[in-house]
């Protein structure tokens, strides 16, 4: 096997991989896993939301495309950022906000509180 075939460089990876490496991969999935478990859920939540809030067809549009909305905005204005700051203070501050604006999408008194929460957790998303 010559030492520059993938299967002797994925041996160089193992013997390189530490613990800290290890649970810096794990939060780094989880946070993806969480983005993507969000922008999934509000497909089922929007089932009990329906009668909740009593939603037009439209108003659901706007609460299933908020998300979406706020993760490209997100994405063009603090991707960017993320480049001049360092990837993982801004992962550290958008995780705070991801968290902030779920309770706050959970807690809504209305149809647009919920599409606001949600475009501004799109935002922590992108």
């Amino acid at each position: 096997m010559s030492t520059g075939s993938p299967i002797a460089s994925f041996r160089l990876l193992e013997e390189r991989f530490t613990g800290r490496m290890a649970s810096v991969l794990a939060l780094s999935i989880s946070g993806v896993f969480l983005d993507g478990y969000d922008i999934t859920i509000i497909a089922l939540a929007l089932l009990a939301i329906r009668p909740e809030f009593h939603v037009t067809p439209i108003q659901i549009g706007f609460i299933a495309s908020a998300t979406l909305i706020g993760n490209l905005l997100g994405a063009l204005v603090f991707g960017h950022l993320a480049d001049r700051a360092g990837r993982r203070p801004i992962f550290l501050y958008d995780m705070a906000f991801f968290v902030v604006f779920a309770i706050l999408s959970g807690l809504s008194q209305n149809i647009w509180q919920l599409i606001l929460w949600r475009f501004l957790l799109g935002i922590g998303i992108g």
